[in-house]
């Protein structure tokens, strides 16, 4: 195959002469794994399909939308695109350098690593959105978010940036949501995903101090629809005006694990409609600001089912409620195992609720509840309490309603702020 490499000033000189080269072209940009939007393409840059192009000289786009024809693979030179918006058309990038500067990405790429490096400047309003636009739901992608602090705007009900299928993205920056008045929205939504891990050592901001309206609760961190086999490692979500972590519209395959989830308005986690989810490692501190208030809440909403969910090794500090489960009408709660967890700090009557389930075992946890209720169980079908440690004033702390087969073992009821040795 023949390589044709156009350099950049030949080619600059052909975008000023070439008039053949703007037309008024419509093409289908995927936005969101369930919408598309429609771009009107004032461009087509003239360089032959499935050429190899090296920037050394920057192509200024002049605030035009510009598209690259087919299977063209560009290379990281010394020059960028910069001023306007780009349309890829299954446009390969080989290696990993600058290739942007003020630039939006639509169209389809195909880029196996795709990092903040390759964009000269991201200051601007939601520029990761372009970031993310590189990868490919197609190939397995490798996303790399740089340290450096990154505003996310959304819309009602929407996400500020939505990940692909196929992804391993490491956040090491900071991703603060630009204050709003909506009542729901998402700095990430993950809709209709399959085989993403989100990690890193970076952090998610809401805007629960800096919201311009009283309304709604559903101000989320990261948003999980209808997806399987997605995992969060290793992340802090903060200040959120609702909750921290949502799972739900029957979602499969959830991991969350060795998080901080810190000062949730509503939730640390909420799971309303999943199979098979696991919360491990994980501190969630602070929970407080609009009902439940709780570090973990499980329940489903109408005609949705919550079923395989295990709590291991999780903190819940100074938050309204410990964990909860609940369900609405119609709905169903299966299994729910919770092991070695620490509830301390907690206002509300009831630091652990456990209601309306199949079968729920708790073992190993340390439930420290002052004058109010430890561990309160109604209308569970199988109940294990075994192993725990509760530390309460209360004269009764321990509370199991109209449950089925219960078994309760070795659970040590302490009065005193201290444990026994």
């Amino acid at each position: 195959m023949i390589r044709f490499f156009f350099f950049m000033s030949l080619i600059s000189a052909m975008l000023l002469s070439c008039s053949s080269c703007v037309t008024q072209n419509k093409t289908s940009i995927e936005r969101t794994s369930t919408t598309q939007e429609e771009i009107h393409c004032d461009t087509i840059l003239p360089y032959a399909e499935g050429s190899f192009i090296k920037l050394n000289n920057d192509i200024d786009l002049g605030g035009k939308v510009a598209q690259l024809l087919s299977n063209i693979t560009l290379i990281p030179g010394k020059g960028v695109f910069k001023n306007g918006s780009l349309v890829g058309n299954d446009t390969k990038i080989k290696g990993v350098g600058i290739l942007f500067e003020n630039v939006k990405i639509h169209g389809s790429w195909i880029a196996k690593e795709v990092s903040t490096r390759m964009f000269e400047n991201l200051e601007y309003e939601n520029s990761l959105a372009d970031v993310l636009a590189l990868s490919n739901s197609g190939i397995y992608n490798n996303v790399y978010i740089g340290p450096g602090e990154y505003s996310v705007s959304a819309k009602s009900f929407l996400g500020g940036l939505y990940p692909k299928s196929n992804s391993h993205i490491i956040i090491d920056g900071t991703l603060r949501l630009i204050p709003n008045d909506y009542q729901g929205c998402y700095v990430i939504f993950v809709d209709g995903c399959q085989n993403v891990i989100i990690e890193g050592k970076g952090c998610i901001y809401g805007d629960k101090y800096t919201h311009k309206g009283d309304n709604g609760q559903w101000g989320h961190g990261i948003n999980i629809y209808n997806s399987k086999n997605f995992s969060i490692r290793n992340l802090s979500v903060k200040d959120c005006w609702g909750d921290c972590i949502y799972v739900g519209e029957n979602s499969e395959s959830i991991l969350i694990d060795n998080c901080c989830l810190d000062n949730g308005r509503r939730q640390g986690v909420s799971v309303t409609s999943a199979n098979h989810v696991q919360i491990s490692n994980t501190i969630i501190t602070n929970i407080a600001g609009s009902d439940p208030q709780y570090g973990i809440d499980i329940e489903p909403n109408e005609g949705d089912t919550v079923d395989n969910v295990i709590i291991n090794n999780v903190q819940c500090l100074n938050c309204v409620g410990g964990i909860t489960s609940w369900k609405s009408k119609n709905a169903r709660i299966g299994k729910i195992k919770i092991s070695n967890c620490i509830i301390k700090g907690t206002t509300a009557k009831r630091a652990v609720v456990l209601e309306l389930a199949e079968e729920i075992e708790m073992k190993d946890c340390v439930v420290y509840s002052g004058e109010n209720d430890a561990i309160n169980a109604t209308r569970v079908d199988k109940l294990t309490l075994k192993d725990n440690k509760i530390i309460s004033t209360n004269e009764s702390p321990l509370n199991i309603i109209k449950c089925g087969r219960s078994v309760t073992r070795n659970n040590t009821i302490n009065k005193k702020n201290t444990l026994k040795k």
